[in-house]
């Protein structure tokens, strides 16, 4: 006799893509600014994976895209246990939103990974795709 096996169909869900492609995704339907700082955020790659700045800064958006409400971020900055820089970058990425009060004077202050990320940041909310970022002045 002949056995035959039967295999079950899956029950697994796909998995999720990445925080940050979710949120760049949802960016294409945002202002030049949200999608510049929302660019920045996800190519930092560091910030995404810190707890409380993931649960106060991203939320399910419209059709139940997950989005960043850079909003609800100005009030709270001080009190995600983020470190001086980690603030500092999130400051000036909330100057491209434009919400809040930060100014881009911080700038001093930036390891040279992050200021070259926020300057491609600013050539997006220019509109510009003809600026290259790279080294040398």
């Amino acid at each position: 006799m002949h056995e035959t096996t039967q295999t079950e169909p899956s029950t697994d869900t796909p998995p999720e893509p990445p925080l940050g492609a979710l949120l760049l995704r949802s960016a294409k339907y945002q202002s030049r600014g949200q999608r510049a700082a929302t660019q920045a955020l996800v190519e930092d790659g560091t910030l995404l994976d810190h707890g409380p700045l993931v649960r106060t800064l991203v939320v399910d958006g419209p059709r139940g895209r997950r989005t960043c409400d850079w909003d609800r971020l100005t009030g709270k900055l001080y009190t995600l246990g983020l470190g001086p820089e980690d603030r500092l970058f999130l400051g000036l990425l909330l100057s491209l939103v434009p919400v809040g009060s930060h100014t881009l004077s911080g700038v001093e202050h930036l390891t040279e990974r992050r200021l070259v990320i926020l300057l491609r940041a600013i050539v997006c909310l220019a509109g510009s795709d003809r600026v290259a970022i790279g080294t040398g002045l």
